[in-house]
């Protein structure tokens, strides 16, 4: 033990007692760890920021294609009612009402569907009240007059029943091309945010959507608002006033005039319609998580500092008495003094050392003789294994090499000067002033020991590389008396370090580059598969209008002539119809099947129980009419998203359904038991079943094993189950038996 440490922790003298040491140490340690779980939660707190930022923009760039879709939608229905209406044989005035009353009531958010003449009257209304009213002060009758093809308005108050509402026109042409006049759709923005294009968000979040004046359309979930309300946001939110002005998407904080928390949002314009959409949640809520956990953490580091310092001072105390007694039994031996026995101290190393202080003596004489003996065997080892030693005294300056150390310096004992400079001319050039100033700084810091890497020069011109340890003594006022040391050769394992630092960085820029050439072939495959994913849906959902057009006139031709075409040219108009039909089931099913990754909706637990008998309940008409029985055993809880799960169910069962056996009434049973991490689900009938060269080919699309003439279908179903299973982690596949029945099984991760 350094008794001089001991000295230095008493009372007295304006030194460190042991225990207020002990508790400083302890300090010392508790102060990095407060530091680092604030660090830590301040990391949490951008991350999380940076997180909802992100996830309200991506919400928000959602709602601006879902509005942005739904004013198309209603653009190509009330482009045929158009086309309809100035054909060459247009209808008569009770079928134009009865055209508009059914568009009206294909959507719930839809107040009414009217027809106005070239002077802004209207002339036909899917609600009585409308006709007669004049709109030609409204601003979107003045831009489609004066040659816009359509015009969506800013909200505004309804003539027919004084609520708030938006209006999506389209002019009517004659067939030279003059203005007939326009037909209109007024949309109820709150039936319209619950019930067709608001995606849900959980907790406090909201969706919103703005007209090109700031006034809000509609908000998700929907509240009470009124008409001054409605036109407030623009004063209380900036980024809404930006993206209005430049166009561009922004992000940041307000207060929200619907509950006067402070919220974090992102605002991004919609498409061609000058609106704008949004998404934000409550900062509270938000950070709520963050907040949490550095109460918990905080709460922590108090209990364990509190007891810490205790223990450090009750601790402290007890081991400076009995150090203190310890430190006069030592000063006894020293003297050459009979010591008292001590008593336990009950800390078990100071025992041990006050122990080994009473056998101390006794060693002292046996461990000379040793010591001698050592030396001996010592300096045979350093000749045998080329270890060279020295011996400076500080005040002569006299400096001692070995017979081997000078031999590793290539010298003879007569050309060895003996001085403390001998050694600098035999230091290499580009050593000496590095080597000198760490042998100054070591002394000035009073270190014990150094060690050093150098070179040396020999007399025929070779450079080695030396390794040197060596150990200084000082007086009791600091200064140097004596310095030994060892030095060995390290030029070959100089040499292997080198090759080995070159092959690392050869090997470290080798995987850089190959590690760059895969992240960008990854990225090039992302980015293909969501090109392709966009295409597929964008291509499905403009194919829609071309084939309602078709659709719509076939059934006018029907409607029309129908009593003066034969029976083939009727047949020929049902075969046409049907096609049309079929048409739209194949892009539904297509936009579908896009939709499971560009449109999916977050996993969240889903209970399956409940998800199949809102199943049973859409299929309860055919499930009878087919005579079938669907038996289901308890079902579970799983993370998965609650529509697309009920996409997999419906066309399972379905399938069941449409597939059954003639000669049997269909069963179908649906059951779960977990395996292996995940939930494996079953879904088992006594249809006609599968023969096994086709388990594979039935799950890709545009797949059938048979004909429409005996069962309808696109061959997408089975497809579009699989991309749903594969976006939820797990995988699907089918057992059967052909003539009696099939087992379709599909699994979903517990986790």
């Amino acid at each position: 033990m350094d008794w001089g440490v001991v000295r230095a922790l008493r009372l007295g003298g304006g030194t460190m007692t042991l225990r207020r040491a002990l508790v400083l140490l302890t300090l010392a340690v508790l102060a990095p760890m407060l530091a680092v779980v604030a660090a830590i939660h301040w990391h949490q707190f951008d991350i999380r920021r940076a997180q909802e930022e992100q996830a309200n923009l991506e919400l928000a760039r959602a709602m601006a294609v879902r509005v942005e879709q739904y004013v198309q939608d209603m653009l190509c229905d009330l482009s045929i009612l158009g086309g309809l209406i100035s054909g060459p044989e247009p209808p008569t005035g009770a079928q134009i009402t009865h055209l508009l009353t059914g568009a009206a009531g294909e959507r719930p958010s839809v107040l009414l569907t009217a027809l106005v003449d070239g002077e802004g009257r209207i002339v036909y209304s899917s609600d009585p009240r409308a006709v007669g009213i004049s709109i030609a002060g409204r601003e979107y009758f003045q831009q489609v007059r004066s040659g816009k093809d359509w015009a969506v308005s800013d909200m505004l108050i309804s003539l027919v029943d004084q609520k708030p509402t938006f209006v999506v026109a389209r002019a009517v042409h004659g067939g030279q091309g003059d203005f007939l006049g326009l037909v209109f759709t007024s949309v109820n923005p709150e039936v319209l945010s619950d019930l067709e294009i608001g995606p849900k968000r959980c907790g406090q979040g909201a969706v919103v959507v703005f007209d090109r004046q700031g006034t809000l359309v509609f908000r998700r979930p929907s509240v009470p608002l009124t008409w001054e309300k409605r036109r407030a946001w623009t004063r209380l939110d900036p980024m809404l006033r930006e993206t209005l002005a430049g166009g561009r998407e922004r992000v940041g904080e307000f207060v929200s005039p619907v509950d006067g928390q402070l919220r974090m949002a992102a605002r991004t314009p919609v498409g061609d319609i000058g609106w704008v959409a949004g998404a934000s949640r409550p900062v509270a809520e938000t950070m709520a998580p963050v907040y949490q956990g550095l109460f918990r953490s905080l709460g922590l580091v108090v209990l364990v500092a509190a007891g810490s310092l205790i223990g450090a001072w009750l601790v402290g105390g007890r081991i400076t008495g009995q150090v203190e007694r310890l430190q006069s039994h030592a000063v006894a031996l020293g003297r050459g003094e009979e010591a008292k026995p001590m008593g336990a101290a009950g800390i078990r190393e100071l025992d041990e050392v006050a122990a080994a202080f009473s056998r101390m003596r006794e060693q002292v004489a046996g461990r000379e003789a040793a010591l001698r003996e050592s030396e001996e065997r010592l300096t045979l080892a350093a000749e045998a294994g080329r270890v060279g030693a020295w011996d400076l005294d500080f005040p002569t300056k006299r400096l001692h090499w070995s017979a081997v150390y000078l031999k590793l310096a290539g010298l003879r004992p007569e050309e060895w000067g003996g001085r403390r400079d001998s050694f600098l001319d035999v230091l290499h050039p580009d050593d000496r002033e590095r080597i000198m100033g760490m042998v100054e700084q070591a002394i000035a810091e009073r270190r014990p020991t150094l060690v050093m890497e150098f070179r040396i020069v020999r007399p025929d011109g070779q450079v080695r590389w030396m390794r040197g340890e060596g150990r200084t003594f000082y007086d009791a006022d600091g200064r140097p008396l004596r310095d030994i040391g060892v030095a060995v050769d390290i030029t070959e394992r100089k040499r292997a370090e080198d090759e080995l630092r070159k092959a690392k960085d050869e090997l470290e820029d080798r995987i850089g580059e190959r590690t760059a050439e895969l992240a960008q072939t990854v990225e090039e495959l992302r980015r293909s598969n969501a090109d392709l994913e966009h295409f597929a849906y964008a291509a499905s959902h403009d194919l829609q209008e071309p084939l309602r057009q078709v659709a719509s006139f076939v059934q006018l031709l029907a409607l029309r002539y129908g009593d003066r075409l034969d029976e083939n040219g009727r047949q020929y108009i049902d075969q046409a119809i049907e096609g049309a039909k079929r048409m739209s089931a194949l892009i539904k099913g297509l936009l579908d099947y896009s939709r499971v990754s560009t449109q999916a909706r977050p996993i969240t637990p889903t209970d399956v129980g409940a998800v199949l008998e809102e199943v049973l309940s859409d299929l309860h008409l055919s499930i009878e009419e087919a005579g079938a029985q669907v038996a289901a055993d308890p079902l579970p809880t799983v993370p998965a998203d609650r529509i697309q799960l009920a996409q997999v169910f419906r066309n399972l069962i379905s399938n069941a359904v449409k597939f059954r056996h003639p000669d049997r009434p269909p069963t179908v049973r649906i059951s779960a038991h977990r395996q292996d991490g995940a939930w494996e689900f079953r879904v088992c009938d006594n249809g006609i079943g599968i023969e096994s060269v086709y388990y594979e080919r039935i799950f890709e699309i545009f797949q059938r094993l048979h004909t429409r003439r005996y069962y309808e279908g696109t061959g997408i179903g089975l497809a579009l189950v699989k991309r749903i299973i594969d976006r939820h982690g797990g995988r699907i596949w089918v057992e059967s038996q052909f003539g009696e029945g099939s087992t379709f099984f599909f699994t979903i991760p517990v986790e």
